[in-house]
């Protein structure tokens, strides 16, 4: 694996304390976090559904997600999507778009591996570049077992 840096378009956003980045490729839009409504039997990470554009998202707590301690409620999601999954990441607060040198080098803020596909630095601080195929896999496996768990 090269360590040489390459440049990539990211959202960056804060998320408990630690600012985090996503390739905007798979950036759909950011949105104010309105009504949710709860859903029965759903893993812990998914705050429950809400209407976007007419349609309705999960909204999934990314800090529960990761493994961080989330310190304030989210009122801004970021709707990401990959292939045919999709759902809204709720979000401390959003920084911006920017254009960025990404390196393959892992960051240590205690993230699983699994997530990070790199790290990129803005404004003297590295921020994990986020894999939103691996966070939607990881959910869609979490609510399969949920609802394998339910018809058992």
């Amino acid at each position: 694996m090269s360590n040489s840096p390459t440049v990539s378009r990211v959202c960056l956003f804060r998320l408990a304390n630690h600012i985090f980045a996503l390739d905007i490729r798979f950036v759909r839009e950011v949105v104010e976090v309105g009504s949710v409504s709860p859903i029965p039997l759903a893993p812990a990470e998914v705050l429950g559904l809400f209407s976007v554009r007419g349609g309705i998202l999960p909204l999934v707590s990314l800090a529960a997600l990761l493994g961080l301690a989330d310190d304030a409620g989210s009122s801004r999601a970021v709707v990401v999507r990959h292939g045919e999954r999709q759902a809204a990441l709720a979000v401390s607060e959003v920084l911006g778009l920017e254009t960025l040198e990404m390196s393959l080098t892992e960051g240590g803020i205690g993230v699983p591996a699994t997530y990070v596909g790199g790290q990129v630095v803005w404004h003297g601080q590295r921020a994990p570049l986020l894999l939103v195929e691996e966070l939607l896999g990881v959910l869609a496996q979490r609510v399969e077992g949920v609802r394998r768990g339910a018809a058992a």
